[in-house]
C-alpha cells in the first residue's frame, strides 16, 4: 500500500470514529430549554441567570447563544461517552474571548460548564437543560 492510499485510510477511518463517537451522545434531539450563570471573581453581587431555548441534536450537542454573538466559532469539539466538550473563539469589537466548555447529557437533560477569559478577565458559567419539545 502506498503512502497515500494509508493516509486516506486514515482519514476515512477517522470520519467514521468521528460519527460513531457522536452518535454515543446520550441526548435525545429536541427543544432544549438552557439556563446558564455566569460567575466572576471578586463580582460584589451575584449576576443573574438567563434561559433561551435551542434545538439539539447528536450532530449539534453545543449549546451556544449564537443568535446574540454571531462572532462566535467553535474551534475544537470531541465527544467521550455522554460528556461534549469544546473550545470557541468570539470576537466583539476588537476583543477576543475564548472559552472552553464541557457538558455531560443523560437523556432529556445535562449539567454543564464553560471556562471563558477575555482580556485577563475569568469567568465560569454553569449551565444545565432539559428537553421541553421537538425542534420546530
Amino acid at each position: 500500500m502506498h503512502y497515500k492510499e494509508k493516509l486516506i485510510l486514515i482519514v476515512l477511518t477517522l470520519f467514521v470514529a468521528i460519527g460513531i463517537a457522536q452518535a454515543d451522545v446520550n441526548l435525545k434531539d429536541g427543544m432544549w430549554e438552557i439556563t446558564a450563570k455566569v460567575e466572576m471573581p471578586g463580582m460584589p453581587m451575584e449576576m443573574p441567570g438567563a434561559t433561551f431555548k435551542q434545538c439539539l441534536t447528536s450532530e449539534n450537542s453545543i449549546p451556544n447563544s449564537k443568535q446574540q454573538n454571531p462572532d462566535c466559532e467553535v474551534i475544537k469539539s470531541d465527544v467521550s461517552g455522554n460528556t461534549v466538550t469544546w473550545k470557541t473563539k468570539c470576537t466583539n469589537e476588537g476583543r477576543v474571548m475564548n472559552s472552553s466548555g464541557t457538558i455531560t447529557y443523560s437523556g432529556e437533560s445535562f449539567k454543564g460548564t464553560v471556562n471563558m477569559d477575555m482580556d485577563g478577565m475569568q469567568m465560569t458559567q454553569r449551565m444545565k437543560g432539559h428537553r421541553v419539545g421537538d425542534c420546530k
